[in-house]
């Protein structure tokens, strides 16, 4: 099972640290255009990176639950999965909060908890249905996800083209995105790449990052 297996995790740390990477420079380099279908495109490529990005973070919480609460973390183990478990923890938690926290509005929240139902009912409720291929603990779950995002995103839609105004202007709740990005800034997810790297090479010699523990 994915969830328990710290090699998968260290994986899904370095493909979801090296995404936030690369977008970090292709959207603070990129110049949109006033096209509106151009507008669209690029509105939906970052609904996918979020949405795609946020799975790999839970995915990665999902892993720390599991293993060093209900897993196989042990006295005799524990040297070999803590670089893991704390990697994992505190990259997922950065990535979600930067995502979801620095500046919410009420549709990101409700998008967020409908994405946070569906992982739970795929990976703690109905686990058998990911069993069904052999890549479908990774494949069957994402499309699912965009559920929430999508369904709030339309009927934010519908109601303005309906009474022709928003009634709902979706104000960010709080806005503390300048000084998240200045603290955890592109010099931090390399760090993280790097690290998340390292372990798992070690990993492959049977040691971790805190072996000598």
């Amino acid at each position: 099972m994915l969830s328990l297996n710290p090699n998968f995790a260290l994986i899904a740390g370095i493909i979801c640290s090296s995404c936030i990477i690369v977008g970090q420079v292709w959207f603070r380099n990129a110049k949109i255009p006033d096209n509106k279908i151009i507008q669209l495109i690029y509105k939906g490529i970052r609904a996918l990176s979020f949405t795609v990005t946020v799975f790999f973070a839970l995915l990665l919480w999902d892993f720390v639950v599991k293993v060093g609460f209900f897993g196989i973390l042990s006295y005799n183990n524990i040297s070999y999965h803590l670089a893991a478990l704390i990697l994992s923890a505190v990259f997922a938690s950065l990535v979600i909060f930067g995502a979801i926290f620095t500046a919410p509005t009420i549709k990101t929240l409700i998008s967020f908890a409908g994405m946070i139902v569906i992982f739970i009912f795929f990976y703690w409720i109905r686990i058998d249905i990911l069993m069904l291929e052999e890549a479908g603990m990774l494949t069957i779950p994402i499309p699912y996800l965009f559920i929430p995002v999508v369904v709030v995103e339309l009927v934010s839609i519908i109601v303005k083209l309906l009474l022709k105004k928003p009634i709902f202007k979706f104000k960010k709740l709080w806005d503390v995105s300048e000084k998240y990005k200045e603290k955890i800034n592109l010099k931090i997810w390399i760090i993280f790449w790097l690290l998340f790297s390292i372990d798992a090479i070690l990993k492959m010699e049977g040691l971790s990052l805190l072996y000598w523990l």
